[in-house]
């Protein structure tokens, strides 16, 4: 009789494993979008800082500040991904 219980509370639990492993799957999903939003935020308030600064200018002007902008960002980007948790140590060159 006790051992009949024990199989019928493991085969209880082993549904409620199951049942919680597409749960497991969305977490683990949001937890890695969260890492790649907190390594790109910089460049995420960088742009939104461009669009929402009220100076007037000719349209030259503005490309200007949009091609420095992107080669700040292309820097930027690049030296994020070097150190962002899920990336390959650089090689050391003698």
């Amino acid at each position: 009789m006790l051992l009949n219980e024990s199989q019928q509370l493991r085969s209880e639990i082993a549904a409620e494993v199951e049942n919680l492993r597409p749960v497991v799957g969305w977490v683990e999903r949001g937890y890695s979008i969260a890492l790649s939003v907190w390594s790109a935020w910089p460049l995420v308030g960088g742009l939104a800082g461009f669009f929402f600064a009220r100076k007037k200018g000719s349209l030259l002007g503005k490309i200007g500040r949009i091609w420095s902008f992107w080669r700040v960002g292309k820097k930027m980007l690049g030296i994020f991904r070097r150190f962002s948790p899920g990336s390959v140590p650089p090689r050391e060159t003698n």
